[in-house]
């Protein structure tokens, strides 16, 4: 199931978001639509960062997957490098 919470804000209502969102991810407390966000302990992540942009606007993704994680066959032929 796909859940999802959206924002809006200034780059520093940004800042605030992602320092609270990381502390609530790592300590298990972050609720999306409600749902808490588990991260396994006992398998490989696959985690990128995706940044577009063009003369109109742009775009910044971090995404999280394991297990089957619904990745694309586009996702599966990126290289990976190592953290």
């Amino acid at each position: 199931m796909k859940h999802q919470n959206r924002y809006f804000g200034s780059k520093q209502d940004f800042s605030e978001f992602i320092r609270k969102s990381v502390s609530e991810l790592l300590s298990g407390e972050m609720l999306v639509q409600d749902v808490q966000v588990k991260l396994p302990e006992d398998m490989d992540m696959d985690y990128k960062v995706k940044y577009e942009f063009d003369d109109l606007g742009g775009s910044f993704s971090l995404k999280v997957s394991w297990g089957s994680g619904g990745k694309s066959k586009e996702e599966e032929a990126l290289p990976v490098e190592q953290a």
